[in-house]
């Protein structure tokens, strides 16, 4: 996988009137770019339909209620020749098989995190490296993987679960 993705909010990675047109505005950075000692959250991926709804998967399992996801998806080679570095670490996700997947950029500083920033705003706004996944399509992809055993339906939020229960005629918690 030679590629990750991070869940957005793509509205705060629009142009801004009374910016440069290729300026980021500051709440994409203290919205969407969030860090915990001074590391980045991502997930390892391609760029195929398959790999993104493993990172809807990773992702949508923790919400409180299903909602809608937009995903920015990177090049991990872009983000290395920017001199950044890349950790493997076990995700924080109640998918056992995808926890492998997790990456995190590590020991960012301001300057690091504007590189991070620049490369996601000239994706988003290219609309090449951002992907959108309806509320009805990320219910979707949680309730097949309850039905695969990949996840518990007791582990998932009880919004979500009522989520899954109404779009499913087959709810997940009636099948083998």
């Amino acid at each position: 996988m030679d590629k990750v993705a991070r869940k957005i909010a793509p509205a705060k990675w629009a142009p801004r009137s009374y910016l440069p047109q290729e300026a980021v505005g500051a709440d994409a950075l203290t919205g969407c770019l969030r860090t915990q000692t001074d590391a980045l959250s991502f997930w390892a991926c391609n760029n195929d339909g398959s790999s993104l709804k493993d990172v809807v998967l990773a992702l949508a399992c923790r919400f409180e209620r299903p909602e809608k996801m937009h995903l920015v998806v990177l090049e991990m080679k872009a983000l290395l020749d920017s001199g950044l570095e890349i950790e493997k670490t076990e995700g924080g996700t109640i998918v056992n098989d995808l926890r492998g997947r997790h990456r995190d950029v590590v020991h960012l500083s301001m300057e690091a995190l504007c590189i991070i920033a620049r490369l996601i705003a000239r994706e988003v706004r290219a609309a090449e490296g951002h992907h959108v996944f309806s509320k009805a399509e990320v219910l979707d992809i949680l309730c097949t993987a309850v039905k695969q055993g990949r996840l518990s339906l007791d582990a998932l939020g009880e919004k979500v679960r009522e989520g899954l229960e109404k779009r499913s005629a087959d709810p997940p918690h009636f099948t083998a």
